[in-house]
């Protein structure tokens, strides 16, 4: 509405009132917003975190319990990961500091011969056996 005097508008103080409210009503929506996303990220950041505490769980295996039948049964991808595993302790226990794949090769070769003539034994004592003190 105009003002004759001075020839500004003027606003009611209704709709001024009015305005004011509904900003403070979205402010609060914003503000409620704000909040749950703020606890929508910080339960985000705990499950992330508890992730990783599942994820390193290890699994103990007495490697001088397992048998030459046992070794014989895996599949080949297990086979090879398992006798690479035996190569590397066996390189550790005679302080070889080297990899030679083509003794690897030869030696598993051997270990896999000796095992079958003796299924109920350690894999442990077929290395033993099947490749000395080399």
């Amino acid at each position: 509405m105009p003002d004759s005097a001075s020839g500004r508008s003027v606003i009611p103080v209704v709709q001024s009132a009015q305005t004011a409210t509904g900003l403070r009503q979205q402010a609060l929506s914003a503000s409620e917003e704000q909040s749950t996303m703020r606890l929508k990220l910080l339960v985000m950041i705990v499950a992330i975190s508890v992730v990783p505490i599942n994820a390193h769980a290890q699994l103990t295996i007495d490697m001088a319990s397992i048998t030459c039948g046992q070794y014989l049964a895996m599949p080949p991808d297990q086979s090879r990961n398992f006798a690479a595993w035996m190569s590397g302790w066996f390189s550790y226990q005679n302080r070889r500091t080297f990899v030679d794949f083509l003794l690897h090769q030869k030696n598993t070769a051997n270990v896999l011969a000796w095992c079958q003539y003796h299924p109920g034994a350690s894999v442990m004592s077929a290395v033993q056996s099947a490749l000395g003190s080399q």
